[in-house]
């Protein structure tokens, strides 16, 4: 499954109403954002079914950033039956991440 791409009109449907937990990436233009959603990218490939994956532009001034208090990229929000589980900021390793995902699927 490919990584789509969510924005403050959608992120409620598309996140917070998914029958399946979600992982968010709030991403930028910088390059540890980019080496960030290669894992993202990766993330998203094992998972595939189990968990979503998307993407958000980060808008620090937008409210999906205000509402769960988004202040840099890249930020990963883990989210099931519409409630964050857990937020890092940061970039991590596939490994690392991959272990997240496990405890979001067992939570």
């Amino acid at each position: 499954m490919s990584v789509s791409t969510v924005n403050d009109g959608n992120f409620d449907a598309e996140v917070l109403q998914s029958a399946l937990p979600v992982i968010v990436e709030f991403a930028s233009g910088v390059k540890a954002s980019a080496r960030m959603s290669t894992v993202i990218d990766q993330l998203a490939a094992a998972y595939d079914g189990r968990i979503k994956v998307v993407r958000k532009e980060l808008d620090t001034a937008g409210s999906t950033e205000k509402k769960f208090d988004i202040q840099s990229a890249p930020t990963t929000l883990f989210v099931k039956s519409g409630q964050e589980f857990r937020q890092v900021v940061g970039q991590y390793s596939l490994d690392w991440m991959s272990g997240r995902a496990d405890e979001l699927l067992q939570a």
